[in-house]
């Protein structure tokens, strides 16, 4: 799919984590649902946003253990939260 789609990857950022994250490629399924969180946040999709942040944070949490993707993703996830409470 990577390949297929190399030049215009975005679409299909939460498909790619999918099958990261089936292929226990941790890193790479990390990097795609932040990069999907961050496009559904874009749109407005907070609550789609919050989700993915959150498969990320756990695979941070479970897999990798590292500290610096643990921050920016929970940096992600919190302005995500900010923005769904105060557009309420």
């Amino acid at each position: 799919m990577e390949a297929l789609y190399a030049d215009n990857l975005e679409p299909y950022f939460a498909a790619l984590a999918h099958h990261a994250r089936a292929g226990e490629r941790w890193e790479q399924a990390v990097a795609y649902l932040r990069a999907a969180g961050a496009k559904a946040a874009g749109r407005g999709a907070l609550r789609e946003s919050t989700g993915l942040y959150e498969q990320a944070l756990e695979i941070v949490d479970e897999s990798i253990g590292a500290f610096a993707p643990a921050l920016a993703l929970g940096s992600a996830l919190h302005e995500t939260q900010y923005t769904r409470l105060f557009r309420s």
